[in-house]
């Protein structure tokens, strides 16, 4: 049998090319989010990419597999949203690069104040802002150690860093990592922590995760990080944090609600990084070479009928 797979990522000539020629017994369809017919959909048995969940139902009752081009895939797993047959996954494995990079890169920003000092170009204003810290021997909490966080943990440790991971049990080890807690333990912990780093899913059981009361137990100048999602941080709550705590600094790539609107009080706070949701996604070529990689080796394992890399659990 023919499998029609629509392809809704912008892919080279070559690497169609190169993907016809490998898997001839595949009818492909290469397309975008946008553009793709209902027709295509309905005809298509596999799916590689982000489709609107709104254009996902069981009418597509050929579709035996969605290959997700993000790691994320809460918009995707909600129950009764994919037809019964449907097997969704995802692309763990493809994010930690460039995710780990923003991440140091925004932190290491915050550390040496690097963002008032280019509000001050803006302004032309000549202005020392005082004493700033370092990524050597600063304590770095990690909440969540999946591929990314690990990437996270090997970048911040290269450089001196000590690491400090949350994970769902505590009876486990990683590299880079010199002791891991439980998420339900993290409250003791965040105290002595200098930066605590978001990157886990949304889901029910990690929503405002981090919140008045949490924040309250954190250092008076540490600085917050979230590349994860935004529900995790309750973002009035951190305002308000911000507002009292001078020297208290937020590095935020997801918000809640997302996109920020314009007159949102987050954009005007003076230790505020913003950025929009551009630590992940495929502006690293690496980051798409890598996702097509295990896009790849999925079909192959499909072909063959061998169970799939990366499988999400519907509902969970």
């Amino acid at each position: 049998m023919t499998e029609k797979l629509v392809v809704l990522n912008d892919l080279s000539v070559e690497k169609k090319t190169e993907l016809i020629d490998r898997f001839k017994t595949v009818e492909f369809s290469f397309t975008n989010p946008k553009d793709v017919t209902d027709d295509e959909l309905a005809r298509a048995t596999i799916i590689w990419g982000n489709l609107h969940p709104k254009r996902l139902h069981n009418k597509l009752d050929k579709l035996k597999w969605i290959q997700l081009c993000s790691a994320g895939y809460d918009a995707y797993n909600k129950p009764d949203l994919l037809p019964e047959q449907t097997t969704l996954t995802n692309a763990k494995g493809a994010y930690g690069l460039t995710v780990a990079e923003h991440t140091l890169a925004t932190t290491m920003m915050a550390m040496r104040k690097l963002h008032l000092y280019h509000k001050n170009q803006l302004t032309h204003d000549w202005k020392n802002e005082g004493k700033i810290k370092s990524i050597y021997g600063s304590k770095v909490g990690i909440i969540g150690l999946g591929d990314i966080g690990r990437n996270i943990a090997e970048k911040f440790s290269g450089l001196g860093s000590e690491i400090i991971g949350f994970y769902k049990s505590d009876k486990v080890s990683f590299p880079f990592v010199k002791e891991v807690r439980t998420v339900d333990n993290m409250a003791e912990k965040v105290s002595d922590l200098d930066v605590l780093i978001l990157c886990v899913p949304a889901m029910a059981s990690n929503y405002h995760l981090v919140d008045s009361e949490l924040l309250a137990k954190m250092k008076s100048d540490a600085i917050l990080v979230n590349v994860g999602r935004g529900s995790l941080v309750d973002l009035e709550a951190l305002c308000t944090h911000m507002k009292q705590e001078d020297e208290f600094t937020a590095v935020l790539d997801v918000t809640e609600p997302e996109p920020l609107p314009e007159n949102h009080d987050a954009w005007d706070l003076k230790n505020m990084i913003i950025t929009p949701h551009v630590a992940g996604g495929f502006d690293l070529e690496e980051t798409l070479t890598k996702y097509i990689e295990i896009a790849e080796n999925n079909l192959e394992k499909f072909l063959k009928e061998d169970p799939l890399s990366n499988v999400v659990k519907k509902g969970f």
